[in-house]
C-alpha cells in the first residue's frame, strides 16, 4: 500500500509569498532609508569657504572643492552654468578687489532653491546694535569687513549670502596680483558615501532576507520534478520499478498519482500480454506432436523436410518460455567486466573441443544483469558454432 502524500502550500501559494515577501523586504529599505534621514549628497560649500580659498587663506583642496592656477580667465566648464554678475560683485565686495578680477558661474538650477535632503536658507540672528558700520583693521577676508546690512544688495536676494549654501556645481575665480587666475571649482554634487554604504548595506540585508527563502523555494518546487524525471527514466528501463513517492505540492501529488496510475496499468497490459505469449506457445506443443505423427506416413523426403520446419517450431517454443521467464525475472543489474564474463562462456566452450577464440580488446565495465548477458553470449556463440562452424568473439 502507497505511503500517505505528504502535502504542502500549492506551487500557487508558495510563488505568491515569495513574491509578498520581497515586496515587503523592498519596502522596508525603502523606508528603512525615510527614517535613517540620511544626507544624501555631499556637503554644500558656503561662500565664506569660497572666499577663502580664493585669498589663499585657507589651504588649497578639500575634499568636495577643487583648487588650480591658470593663465587664462575661466570659462563655463559647462554648458548649464552661467555668468553671474551679481555674485560676481559680491565677491569683489568681500575681497575688496575690483569686479573685473573675480569670475563666477553657478549652475542654473541652483537658482531654484533647496534639493531634496539638503536644509534651506535659514534666517540670521539680528546683529547688535554696537555691530561696527566702519571698515575693520586687517585684510580680507576676516578682515575689512562691512556689518551685512551695509553691503549693497546683499539682502536684496539670498543667492549669495553667507548663511546661504551653494547646493550645486560652481566656478569661482580671483586673478592674482601676478596676473594668473586662482580657481575654485565645485563639480555637480554627488550622492554622499555615507548614503551610498547604507544603501548598498540595506539592499544587501535585504538580499540576504530573500536569498534563503528563494533558495528553499526553488528546492522544493525542483525536488518532485526531479523525482518525477527519475521515475519515468527508471520505468522505461524497468516496468516493475518502484512507485513514484507522492510529495510535494498539491500539483505534484496529483501528478505522481496520476504517474503510479499509469504504471500500473502499463504493468497490468505487459502482464496480460506475458500470459497470453506463454498459454500460445505450451498450447502449440499439442498440434505440433500432432502433425509428427501424421508425417510419418510420408514419403522420406518430404517427411524429412516436413519434420525439420516442426522441429524448428519446437526449438521456437523454449526460447519464447525462455523470454517470458526471463521478463518476468528481471536479475540485479550491477557492475561487471564484460570482457571477463564473454572470456568465461569462450574457455568453456574451448573445454568440449569447440573452435572458439576471444580477440584482443580493451576491458569494458558495465551496469547489467550478468546471468541474462551469460545466456545472450552462449546464445551467440552456440549459432555461430552451428552455422559457421568457428566462433570470434
Amino acid at each position: 500500500m502507497s505511503k500517505p502524500a505528504r502535502r504542502g502550500l500549492s506551487i500557487f501559494a508558495r510563488t505568491f509569498v515569495l513574491l509578498a515577501v520581497a515586496l515587503l523586504t523592498a519596502q522596508a529599505v525603502g523606508i528603512a532609508l525615510l527614517v535613517m534621514r540620511t544626507p544624501i549628497y555631499e556637503p554644500p560649500v558656503h561662500p565664506p569657504e569660497v572666499v577663502a580659498l580664493l585669498s589663499r587663506r585657507m589651504p588649497a583642496g578639500t575634499q568636495t572643492l577643487q583648487v588650480h592656477e591658470s593663465a587664462q580667465a575661466p570659462t563655463a566648464p559647462a554648458a548649464d552654468q552661467v555668468r553671474d554678475p551679481f555674485a560676481e560683485m559680491l565677491l569683489a565686495h568681500w575681497l575688496n578687489v575690483p569686479e573685473q578680477r573675480v569670475r563666477f558661474y553657478r549652475s542654473a538650477n541652483d537658482r531654484e532653491g533647496p534639493r531634496l535632503g539638503m536644509p534651506g536658507p535659514q534666517p540670521m540672528p539680528p546683529f547688535p546694535g554696537n555691530w561696527p558700520r566702519e571698515r575693520q583693521s586687517g585684510e580680507p577676508p576676516f578682515g575689512n569687513g562691512l556689518r551685512p546690512d551695509d553691503a549693497p544688495g546683499v539682502w536684496e536676494s539670498e543667492r549669495l549670502t553667507p548663511g546661504v549654501p551653494l547646493l550645486d556645481g560652481f566656478t569661482a575665480a580671483l586673478q592674482q596680483l601676478d596676473g594668473r587666475w586662482r580657481t575654485v571649482a565645485l563639480p555637480h554634487r554627488r550622492l554622499s558615501d555615507e548614503f551610498k554604504t547604507q544603501v548598498a548595506l540595506l539592499f544587501l540585508a535585504g538580499l540576504l532576507a530573500n536569498v534563503p527563502l528563494a533558495w528553499r523555494f526553488s528546492r522544493a518546487l525542483s525536488a518532485p520534478i526531479k523525482r518525477f524525471a527519475e521515475a519515468a527514466d527508471r520505468l522505461g528501463r524497468n516496468p516493475d520499478a518502484a512507485a513514484l513517492q507522492r510529495s510535494g505540492p498539491p500539483e505534484i501529488v496529483r501528478a505522481a498519482e496520476s504517474f503510479n496510475a499509469m504504471q500500473a496499468r502499463l504493468n497490468r497490459l505487459i502482464n496480460e500480454r506475458t500470459h497470453m505469449v506463454a498459454a500460445i506457445a505450451h498450447d502449440l506443443r499439442t498440434p505440433l506432436a500432432r502433425l509428427s505423427f501424421r508425417l510419418d506416413g510420408l514419403q522420406p523426403p518430404l517427411r524429412e523436410k516436413a519434420m525439420a520446419d516442426i522441429d524448428e517450431m519446437k526449438a521456437m517454443i523454449p526460447a519464447a518460455l525462455d523470454f517470458i521467464q526471463n521478463d518476468r525475472h528481471r536479475g540485479v543489474r550491477a557492475p561487471l567486466d564484460l570482457r571477463l564474463l564473454v572470456e568465461s562462456v569462450v574457455d568453456n566452450a574451448t573445454d568440449i573441443g569447440a573452435d572458439a577464440e576471444l580477440l584482443p580488446g580493451p576491458a569494458i565495465t558495465l551496469d547489467g544483469d550478468p546471468l541474462a548477458l551469460r545466456r545472450a553470449v552462449m546464445n551467440l556463440l552456440e549459432n555461430a558454432l552451428k552455422y559457421g562452424k568457428r566462433a570470434r568473439l
